[in-house]
């Protein structure tokens, strides 16, 4: 499966097209690379909101670098929340000016706030945040195409999300579950 793109590891894992995964839980699970013990399963629901997620973001993202995409599931399976990686409102997108992360050849997994690689967007997780009801967030889950960095983790863990469902990139160490959030990574690798 490596040289897939993301997605298409999804079409392979579950069949295509999605809708015709049940509602059990998936027979593979999620095992959390540093928390051996805890093992979650990757329901349908997961995959379905995975795979939203890794088709919108080229659409919607405006970063050069990595497109992201982030819902907010209620627990009632509604959409609370969604947002993308892009610049704030009114300033210009990487892709109408330098994005200093990326002329900076900045490695991946690296500090987004600080130096040459500083990045300017607003993360998929913090607007997905943002233009959400702080109610409609409890006990919610919020899916993302990659691992929250470290300052979204803290945002979501303060929103009152109570899981992270994310695709794996080796680059990125998972920041969520050192905060006490229930984590499923994907086991498309």
């Amino acid at each position: 499966m490596l040289g897939l793109r993301p997605q298409q590891r999804i079409r392979w894992h579950m069949g295509w097209p999605h809708h015709q995964a049940t509602q059990q839980p998936a027979t593979r699970t999620s095992l959390h690379p540093n928390h051996s013990t805890q093992v979650m399963p990757l329901t349908s629901r997961d995959i379905k909101w995975l795979e939203a997620c890794e088709r919108l973001a080229p659409v919607f993202s405006t970063c050069e670098r990595k497109q992201y995409v982030a819902f907010i599931i209620s627990n009632a399976g509604r959409v609370v929340g969604f947002g993308y990686n892009g610049s704030p409102p009114n300033l210009p997108h990487c892709s109408e000016a330098p994005c200093p992360r990326l002329s900076s050849d900045v490695q991946s997994g690296s500090r987004y706030d600080v130096g040459e690689g500083r990045c300017i967007a607003v993360h998929a997780e913090a607007n997905a945040i943002m233009y959400s009801s702080p109610l409609d967030r409890v006990d919610a889950t919020l899916y993302v195409n990659g691992p929250p960095c470290p300052d979204c983790a803290k945002l979501i863990a303060a929103s009152g999300i109570k899981r992270v469902v994310h695709l794996p990139n080796p680059d990125y160490p998972d920041a969520c579950t050192t905060l006490g959030l229930q984590v499923v990574v994907a086991p498309w690798v």
